[in-house]
């Protein structure tokens, strides 16, 4: 088979479509030429469909791929919403002064004199903060569940 080459193609056309003499058309050798052009003509048309094809499939496989990258990134994206929402929050005093039940709680304040700001530990009984005296409470949090024991 020979070479399909577009220009080749577009001229004999040119030549075939007009009532113009058909010794310069680049298919003409007095033999069945507008066959041979209808043939090149379909082979290259096959040729582009099959590249066109090609290129979708291409296309179609990134897209997929961009797809499934995206249901990945929201699904991530709603794992760290929730567990943000399970991130205790620091409560202020001023709001709620008093822990719902008696327990060691994460305390965050200032020390009297220095000022120095801490987190520490401290517990919740009988109605009151057990804390060192010369520590201000300004927030608290409640601990995270002890870890599983096996």
């Amino acid at each position: 088979m020979h070479e399909i080459k577009p220009d080749k193609i577009k001229k004999g056309l040119e030549y075939c479509g007009q009532a113009i003499s058909c010794y310069d058309c680049p298919y003409f050798d007095g033999d069945d030429c507008e066959e041979t052009l209808e043939d090149d003509a379909l082979a290259l048309i096959q040729q582009l469909e099959k590249i066109v094809f090609d290129q979708n499939m291409v296309i179609l496989g990134k897209q997929n791929v961009i797809t499934g990258q995206e249901r990945v990134r929201a699904n991530l994206q709603e794992e760290i919403w929730q567990m943000k929402r399970q991130v205790p929050k620091w409560i202020s005093v001023e709001e709620q002064p008093e822990p719902p039940e008696d327990d060691v709680y994460y305390c965050y304040g200032y020390w009297l004199g220095s000022g120095r700001k801490q987190a520490v530990p401290a517990a919740f009984a009988w109605g009151e903060w057990k804390i060192a005296n010369n520590f201000v409470l300004t927030h608290w949090v409640p601990l995270p569940e002890p870890p599983e024991e096996d």
